[in-house]
């Protein structure tokens, strides 16, 4: 009897599936529903960036650096002159009362690395916020 009962369900399930179809149409319309929704609601975020002039700018013009040159020997030169690790103090301070200028090192290819790290080191102490860039010497 059982037995019987099954093939019967099965028969209608089969009979039934043949004639029926799936309308999608509602579940297009939720989709573009759900779309629109998900558009509307997306929050654009405006990235922060860096405002980068070109150094050949209008305001690049009025700003020398101050350039401290170290030979291979140690010695500590600006503009010319020998100044010596005491110097770099009292130019940096002279230099930078009314602004803040970047300071360039240069340094030959055999100076000890130690005397570039105390020129920034006294540079620093006059001004802990300045920008200074270490450069291979031209000379």
């Amino acid at each position: 009897m059982e037995e019987q009962n099954i093939m019967t369900t099965r028969r209608k399930n089969n009979e039934n599936s043949e004639n029926s179809s799936v309308n999608i149409s509602p579940l297009i319309d939720v989709v573009f529903i759900m779309l629109i929704f998900f558009i509307v609601a997306t929050v654009f975020v405006n990235e922060v960036g860096l405002d980068v002039s070109s150094r050949g700018g209008h305001g690049a013009k009025d700003v020398s650096p101050i350039v401290f040159h170290i030979t291979n020997s140690g010695e500590v030169f600006s503009e010319g002159k020998a100044i010596g690790f005491a110097g770099v103090r009292v130019v940096t301070r002279n230099k930078m009362q009314t602004k803040l200028l970047p300071v360039i090192i240069e340094v030959e290819t055999e100076a000890p690395s130690g005397a570039m790290v105390r020129v920034m080191d006294e540079v620093k102490s006059i001004k802990s916020n300045a920008f200074i860039s270490v450069s291979r010497s031209q000379r």
